[in-house]
């Protein structure tokens, strides 16, 4: 009978603490290069997000509640803070719930009116959260590993 070859382990498979014959492949990427894969993957997001965001506004419409939210930001920008004229008494609204957030939409809207730089502007605070993710991730990563990332 004829004898197979012996098959070497690949260096990355033999690693102290790693399970027998588990080959676990570690990705190494320097700081640079993992942030600027972070700002592309954020930016794809953003421009994906917006624009499926938009289409759906198209194909199906507004509601009630991105209607009145709308509303507010353009009475803003047209020297009436948040009123509405929906379904809500005070017609204010402030006088509903207190969206303090919105303020500060109100610039980017009065810039470039529309419904679809509310959906950017959504999605990019969104997508804002990858970078904090990231930093999170880092950090962690570097107490488990005794501060080398």
């Amino acid at each position: 009978m004829r004898e197979l070859p012996k098959q070497q382990a690949a260096p990355h498979a033999a690693r102290p603490g790693d399970a027998a014959g588990s080959a676990q492949h570690h990705w190494i990427l320097s700081a640079t290069t993992a942030t600027c894969l972070l700002w592309v993957l954020v930016a794809g997001y953003t421009v994906v997000f917006s624009l499926a965001s938009s289409a759906k506004y198209g194909w199906f419409g507004q509601g009630h509640d991105l209607a009145l939210h709308h509303q507010a930001i353009w009475n803003t920008t047209q020297g009436r803070i948040f009123e509405v004229s929906g379904f809500v008494y005070p017609p204010l609204l402030f006088g509903y719930d207190p969206y303090l957030i919105e303020l500060l939409v109100v610039p980017f809207y009065a810039l470039v009116p529309s419904v679809h730089t509310l959906f950017v502007l959504q999605t990019l605070a969104l997508a804002a959260g990858g970078g904090w993710q990231y930093g999170i991730w880092r950090g962690r990563r570097a107490s488990v590993r005794g501060g080398h990332c």
